[in-house]
């Protein structure tokens, strides 16, 4: 079995508020969970296939040039 995290936990490790948090664990196609006992929990390996998922999807910023 994983390890189980809570969203303070999750928060902590994407350096982000809990309310983020939140909204991708209710978001559709968003960060896995399931609440137990009153506390929403996290598999780690649910975490990280999230954080790959979403590295994939974002696209390069482009640098705008300057004019000269």
């Amino acid at each position: 079995m994983d390890l189980l995290l809570t969203i303070p936990e999750v928060a902590e490790r994407l350096r982000c508020s809990e309310w983020a948090v939140r909204t991708l664990v209710m978001a559709p196609g968003g960060l896995r969970a399931a609440k137990i006992a009153g506390r929403w929990l996290i598999e780690e390996e649910d975490l990280v296939a999230y954080v790959e998922s979403q590295a994939n999807r974002a696209k390069p910023r482009q640098r705008r040039r300057r004019a000269l």
